[in-house]
């Protein structure tokens, strides 16, 4: 976004960067429906493995578990999420939302458990 001479990275941005990492990897598993708040995907390129995941609801957090072949290694995690979902950035106020680092998960083994707060978008990248 910009004006005049100011410019500010929006929520939109992040969403774009964070998803940039599906790009060219091979779709694994993908789930959405409509009665439901969650919807994720998940894609590889060679030994990395992407999950992405959003949380539509405006006030409920969710529970995912996911079974991987071999075990993890976390190379990023990182989320966006806001309690006020008509908060934004603007140039006036260009941090009120940012891309963070996300650590509500545990790898166990060959599954990761990860808790996923409302109103947010989350971006798991693993080695495996």
């Amino acid at each position: 976004m910009t004006e005049g001479g100011k410019m500010t990275k929006t929520s939109s941005y992040f969403v774009f960067e964070q998803h940039e990492k599906h790009r060219n990897g091979k779709l694994i598993d993908c789930y959405r429906d409509k009665n439901d708040t969650i919807s994720y995907t998940v894609s590889k390129k060679k030994t990395e493995l992407t999950i992405s995941i959003c949380n539509d609801s405006l006030t409920s957090s969710e529970e995912l578990t996911f079974s991987l072949e071999g075990v993890p290694r976390l190379k990023e995690a990182n989320y966006i999420v806001d309690e006020d979902f008509e908060r934004h950035n603007h140039v006036d106020y260009p941090k009120t939302m940012s891309k963070l680092d996300f650590t509500n998960y545990e790898i166990t083994g060959n599954r990761i458990y990860i808790t996923v707060p409302a109103m947010s978008i989350i971006i798991l990248r693993l080695e495996v």
